[in-house]
C-alpha cells in the first residue's frame, strides 16, 4: 500500500511544486486552491521524497514492459502487471474497468536530407501523426523560430517543410511546437512539419512526445529531428543555403481497441 502511494505522488511531484513557495526564490501567489491544500500538499511532497520505492517501482515497470504505446501488447501486460501489485499491496475491489482507446501505429519511417548533399536525419514522427505517400514528401525547408515568425513570412512556406528551430527554454513553453506545429505550418501552406527535440540537452537523439490537429485544418505529416541536426540545418539556411529534406512516415490511426482502467 506504501509504495503505491509513493508511486502515485512521485509521479504528481511535478503538478505541486508551486507549492513550495515558502522555501523558493521566486515570489509566487497562490490561488484559492493552492492556498487552501499548501499545508497538505508540501505533506506529501515531503513523504514522496523522503521514499524512493515509488521510484523504484516505476523503473520496474518501464524496465519490464518497454514503451506503452495506446492499444499495444505491452501496455495490457503493464496493466496486469499494476493490477496485481495492487492486490498484493492489499488494496480493495481492485479490478480493471472495460475502456475503448485509440490506437497509433508509428510504422517504418525516415527522415534525409538530400541536397546539398546527402545525410541521414535521426527522426522520430510525433505521436498522433499521419504518413507521408510511400513515396515520401520531398520539399525545401524553411526554418522559422517562433509561431509569429512564420506567421510573418507565411508566403514562403507554401509547398515547404517547415522546420520549427525553436531553442528550449521550458518544456511548457517550447512543448507547444510539438503539439501545434502541424496545425500552423498547414495553415501557412506548408506539406509537412518538423520540429527540433523538444529538450535541453541531446546526444544526437530525437525526442518525440504527442501532436495535435484541429477540425477542419488540412492534416500534414509531423516529426521531430535531433537538435544537432535542426541547427545545422537552420545555420545552412541563414548562409543562404537551400536545403531539400526527404520525409517518409508511416504513422496512421487503427480503430479503436479495448483496454482498462486500473481501478
Amino acid at each position: 500500500m506504501k509504495n503505491l502511494i509513493i508511486l502515485i505522488l512521485s509521479a504528481t511531484i511535478g503538478a505541486c511544486a508551486p507549492l513550495q513557495s515558502k522555501t523558493s526564490n521566486t515570489s509566487i501567489t497562490l490561488g484559492p486552491i493552492a492556498s487552501k491544500y499548501e499545508i497538505a500538499g508540501n505533506r506529501l511532497i515531503e513523504a514522496a521524497l523522503k521514499d524512493t520505492s515509488g521510484f523504484e517501482r516505476l523503473a520496474e515497470m518501464c524496465d519490464t514492459f518497454g514503451p506503452r504505446f495506446s492499444g499495444t501488447d505491452n501496455l495490457e501486460k503493464a496493466i496486469d502487471w499494476i493490477l496485481s501489485e495492487m492486490n498484493r499491496d492489499g488494496l480493495s475491489n481492485v479490478h480493471g474497468e472495460a475502456v475503448m482507446i485509440p490506437k497509433w501505429v508509428r510504422g517504418n519511417e525516415s527522415a534525409s536530407m538530400v541536397s546539398p548533399w546527402k545525410k541521414e536525419l535521426h527522426m522520430l514522427g510525433l505521436g498522433g501523426s499521419i504518413g507521408t505517400p510511400p513515396e515520401g514528401i520531398t520539399a525545401d525547408v524553411m526554418v522559422v523560430s517562433s509561431f509569429d515568425e512564420l506567421e510573418e513570412r507565411a508566403d514562403e512556406a507554401k509547398g515547404k517543410i517547415v522546420l520549427f528551430n525553436v531553442p528550449f527554454t521550458n518544456y511548457g513553453k517550447t512543448v507547444s511546437y510539438r503539439s501545434g506545429g502541424a496545425v500552423a505550418a498547414s495553415k501557412a501552406g506548408a506539406v509537412a512539419s518538423i520540429i527540433r527535440s523538444v529538450g535541453p540537452y541531446s546526444m544526437n537523439t530525437p525526442h518525440t512526445g504527442n501532436s495535435r490537429y484541429e477540425e477542419g485544418i488540412r492534416k500534414i505529416p509531423h516529426a521531430a529531428i535531433t537538435v544537432e541536426d535542426a541547427a545545422m540545418i537552420g545555420r545552412m539556411v541563414n548562409r543562404g543555403q537551400n536545403v531539400t529534406v526527404n520525409l517518409k512516415m508511416e504513422g496512421r490511426y487503427e480503430e479503436d481497441v479495448p483496454s482498462r482502467n486500473a481501478v
